[in-house]
This record gives C-alpha cells, sequence and structure tokens, in this order.
C-alpha cells in the first residue's frame, strides 16, 4: 500500500508538473501579443488606412505625418494597425517607421472628424467636429458623418450618398466628401455622378493624388478611355509612392493602344508586390476585367502572363 500510494504520488506530482509547465509555456506564447505590442509611426502626412489588405478597398481615414498607430498583425506588404482612437485598418507597411519622432505632432484627436495644423498640407480628413458644418451643431455633424462613414464601408451605398449629400448642402467647400460620395456613387455603377464628385474635389484641391487616381480608373470603367489617361498621370505625379497611381497609369495607357509605356508602370508596380495573391488581387483581377469587357485583350492577356513570370522569377 505504501509502495502504490508512493507512486500514485508521484504520478499526481507528475501531472501537476506537466500542468503547470504546459500553462506556463502557453503563458509565454501569449505574453508577446500583450506586453511587446509594437509602436509604428506614419513617415508623412496624407498614409491611407483602409479596411481591407488591398489597394482598391475603401478608405478609412489618412494618417498624419509622425501619427503613432499600434502594430496587430501583417499580411504580406500590409499591416493591420490600431489607432488612437481604437479603430483598426490596414495600411502599406513601408509607409510605416520604427523609429519615433523626435518631436510628435500631438493632435487633439486622430479620427475622420479631427482638425489640426497640418489640414494646411492638404492631409484630407472629413471636416471637423470642432467647426461644425453649418446649420448643426459639431456633435450633429459628428454623428453625420459617422453615420456616412459606416454606410459606406458596410455596403449601403444609396444611404451613404443620401447622407453625404445632406452635408454637402450645407458645406460645398469640404473636398473629401465629394470624394467619399463619388466612392459610393462609383460603387452603385452611377459612373457619371461620381466622376462629377470627383471632378469637383480635384478642383477643390488640385493637390488630391486619390481623388485624380478615382477620377481616372472611373473614366476608365465607362470606356472614356482617352479622358483617363490625364488625371492617371496627374495622380502618379502627386503620390510617385501609390501603387494604385502606378497600376492605372499602366491600364490608362494600355487601353489607349500603348502597351510598351504600360509595360514601363507594370514594371514598377510589381517591384511592390510580394505574393501571388496580391498580384491577383490587384492588378490580374484588373486586367481580367478588361479582357471580360473585350478591352484590349490581347495586350492584356500578354501582360498577365508577363506579370505572373515576373513575381515567379522574382520570388
Amino acid at each position: 500500500m505504501a509502495n502504490y500510494q508512493t507512486i500514485s504520488e508521484e504520478k499526481n506530482a507528475g501531472a501537476m508538473f506537466q500542468t503547470i509547465t504546459l500553462f506556463l509555456l502557453f503563458g509565454f506564447f501569449l505574453l508577446p501579443a500583450t506586453l511587446d505590442a509594437e509602436t509604428l509611426y506614419s513617415k508623412k502626412n496624407g498614409i491611407n488606412v483602409t479596411v481591407e489588405p488591398n489597394p482598391k478597398a475603401t478608405l478609412l481615414t489618412k494618417l498624419q505625418k509622425d501619427e503613432a498607430v499600434e502594430l496587430i498583425e501583417s499580411k504580406g506588404r500590409y499591416v493591420k494597425v490600431r489607432m488612437e482612437d481604437q479603430r483598426t485598418g490596414w495600411v502599406y507597411r513601408f509607409k510605416l517607421s520604427q523609429n519615433a519622432p523626435k518631436n510628435p505632432f500631438i493632435s487633439s484627436g486622430t479620427s475622420l472628424l479631427s482638425l489640426d495644423a497640418a489640414s494646411s498640407l492638404s492631409v484630407h480628413r472629413l471636416p471637423s467636429v470642432q467647426t461644425g458644418v453649418r446649420g448643426m451643431t459639431p456633435k450633429q455633424a459628428a454623428l453625420l458623418l459617422d453615420k456616412a462613414s459606416d454606410a459606406n464601408s458596410e455596403g449601403r451605398y444609396s444611404q451613404a450618398v443620401n447622407l453625404y449629400t445632406k452635408i454637402i448642402n450645407q458645406n460645398q467647400k469640404q473636398v473629401e466628401l465629394y470624394w467619399h460620395r463619388g466612392n459610393a456613387l462609383y460603387s452603385m455603377g452611377k459612373y457619371s455622378q461620381a466622376i462629377a464628385d470627383y471632378q469637383k474635389a480635384t478642383k477643390l484641391d488640385p493637390g488630391f493624388d486619390s481623388a485624380f487616381a478615382s477620377l481616372g480608373w472611373t473614366l476608365m470603367m465607362a470606356g472614356r478611355f482617352d479622358e483617363a489617361l490625364a488625371p492617371c498621370q496627374k495622380a502618379y505625379q502627386l503620390n510617385r509612392e501609390s501603387i494604385v497611381s502606378i497600376i492605372n497609369l499602366g491600364h490608362a495607357y494600355l487601353l489607349t493602344g500603348s502597351a510598351k509605356n504600360a509595360r514601363n508602370y507594370y514594371r514598377k508596380a510589381v517591384q511592390q508586390i510580394s505574393s501571388i495573391k496580391e498580384l491577383e488581387d490587384g492588378p490580374l483581377a484588373d486586367l481580367k476585367l478588361f479582357i471580360s469587357k473585350g478591352w484590349q485583350v490581347k495586350a492584356a492577356n500578354v501582360e498577365i502572363a508577363w506579370m505572373k513570370k515576373q513575381l515567379k522569377r522574382d520570388g
């Protein structure tokens, strides 16, 4: 009996040791995620934060230079980050830095509705709740903008258009409102109305690269290829690091019959793409769309084959 009890006690002690060991090991793997969250900083003004890790995903907001975000996860060349207002979104990794700024600009808030000193540098945000919108209190304006943004990101585009229109009717000089409404109209297939909003945004702010990029793409989707080339060129001139602008300019050249010029920009785009999924979700999806519409079918197939070959070789 004594031997059996000793053996039993030894088994219980061994089981407890295994349990404690597993608990400690499990806890060890959890600690880095909770204690060692990495902080990253925006390298410049106007860095896009999107709802999905895709260059054509809905824009959530734009970061200011030196704005701090918390890294959540990585996916290819994108990282998912948490902002000061606790919203999360996706950003190109190379547009963020691990180095904390020496003199960080700390605003009173970094939400879509904030107003700060960087507004004069064409940081495109929605109207400020501090200044409000004519005919509305700051709280009413903020609530309406939140509802419009939510409707747009959730695919309730008609509702988003109505909400943006209400705000635009009260304040017709808020550039980004036209861009957001244009995006919702584009998603509804109302290309002519979307084009009008993008054009209005570019007139109000000639430095708004995203509006020029959206204008160029929508003109292409409307079959107005020759008109699309100029805004695509302008978007690229304003932001040569934007893969969306690079790809769009390549598409504009392709659809206007200039395959050689198109290849130059596709080459720049492929250099920023690290996986076949990114390629499939980005330029290849666009080229396949062109083929389905009967646009430059032969040239588009040539570029698809070339892009796949380039990524396979580089990978």
